[in-house]
């Protein structure tokens, strides 16, 4: 009888110290695979920023240059890429300048492949508004370049100026300006309160800089792709039904506004099935929460974290 429990025991230790083994190789496997798709991305972003930086630079880029393959595959780092351009409207890149289209950046890292596709919107003939992109480097980091390039695409001139500038430099850049942008790439301890009493239009994605700008006092993560707009009437969500709302193409990380809200603050959008606020508005003269009046309006995106990227929204 001993000699038969010695021996379970010996097969139960067997069968356990195999299935440990087993499961640390899964999950060995998993968590390699999982950093090959980080390393893709990571590339796919890169070279889309490199992109859109030649289309920037070079403005006879569509002379020799079709719809489809724009460039066959190319070492990049450890991994490569190839870039894809479509002309959504007739299939035509050369015919005309204004048209939009999709560039498109397939990566490659290790056997892993990550696809990345931005609507790249021509930049009219005359830019009628200034915007000042808040950063934390020089030149801007990817992230932030490719911020840049979407803003101008849609009529601004855009210049950028440092987290680290002073007062005075930040007084000068935004009497030039006719509305402030924080990438949430930046520190908020930077930024501080250099654009709190500017009389501009703020608008930010670095979630902390609502405290300095005195809208919210405080706030709180969570993993989601859609937000719930609840007040359509504001110019910031104008032209969207009230309801859910996807604008993240994969799930990532929102931000609701908690603590302490200004009073003038609008809640335009919730997080879903919650009450809680994602999307801030304070109008220019409403009341912020050290009772002061708002020089200019202050908007406070639902998202911001590091990582990520305009690619990873939707369309709306």
């Amino acid at each position: 009888m001993a000699m038969v429990m010695v021996m379970i025991a010996l097969t139960v230790g067997t069968i356990l110290a195999l299935t440990f083994l087993s499961s640390q190789t899964t999950s060995t496997a998993i968590a390699h695979h999982a950093s090959r798709r980080v390393q893709a991305r990571a590339v796919a972003e890169d070279a889309m920023a490199v992109v859109l930086a030649h289309l920037q630079e070079d403005t006879d880029w569509r002379d020799g240059h079709t719809h489809g393959v724009w460039s066959a595959s190319q070492d990049f780092g450890d991994g490569a890429f190839r870039v894809v351009f479509e002309d959504e409207d007739d299939g035509d890149l050369g015919d005309d300048a204004s048209e939009p289209f999709l560039a498109t950046v397939e990566a490659t890292f290790d056997g892993v492949t990550h696809r990345l596709t931005h609507r790249v919107q021509p930049a009219s003939a005359a830019a009628s508004q200034r915007l000042l992109l808040v950063v934390d480097f020089d030149p801007p980091t990817s992230v932030d370049l490719e911020k840049k390039i979407l803003f101008e695409s849609w009529g601004y001139e855009v210049t950028t100026i440092l987290e680290s500038r002073t007062q005075a430099e930040f007084d000068a850049a935004c009497a030039d300006a006719d509305v402030a942008y924080v990438s949430e790439e930046v520190s908020s301890g930077a930024v501080s309160d250099k654009l709190t009493d500017q009389s501009i239009g703020v608008v930010t994605d670095e979630q902390w800089v609502a405290d300095d700008l005195q809208v919210a006092s405080a706030m709180s993560t969570y993993s989601a792709h859609s937000i719930d707009i609840v007040d359509n009437t504001h110019p910031v969500t104008a032209g969207f039904a009230t309801g859910t709302l996807q604008i993240m193409s994969t799930w990532r990380d929102f931000v609701t506004k908690t603590g302490s809200v200004a009073a003038g603050a609008q809640t335009l959008a919730e997080r879903v099935s919650s009450s809680s606020g994602v999307l801030l508005a304070v109008d220019a003269g409403g009341t912020l929460n050290d009772s002061s009046a708002a020089a200019g309006r202050r908007v406070v995106l639902p998202y911001g974290s590091k990582g990520f990227t305009l690619g990873d929204l939707t369309d709306d």
